[in-house]
């Protein structure tokens, strides 16, 4: 049995979610921001490893539509850190 690639798309974002969260947990280091921007970067890197010559597929669609609200999360997450810092 062999999946296309839109099949195998949502099974490797699992198994990175995965590895994610026990990646951060084992070394002590989870919180709900760095999961989120840890997840989000490495959704964006598998989006472009698996990004399709054509645009008109329907999952990439689904895919580009979850990356833009996920992309201003990270943007609040980055401008909660700065404040922090700026501010002392």
């Amino acid at each position: 049995m062999s999946l296309t690639r839109g099949q195998l798309v949502p099974v490797v974002v699992a198994v990175w979610l995965g590895i994610a969260y026990g990646l951060l947990v084992f070394i002590g280091a989870y919180t709900v921001e760095l999961y989120f921007t840890v997840s989000f970067i490495g959704f964006l890197v598998i989006g472009f490893l698996f990004a399709p010559p054509q645009t008109s597929r329907r999952w990439w669609s689904l895919f580009r539509l979850v990356t833009v609200p996920a992309l201003l999360v990270f943007g609040y997450i980055v401008f909660q850190r700065i404040m922090a810092v700026v501010q002392g």
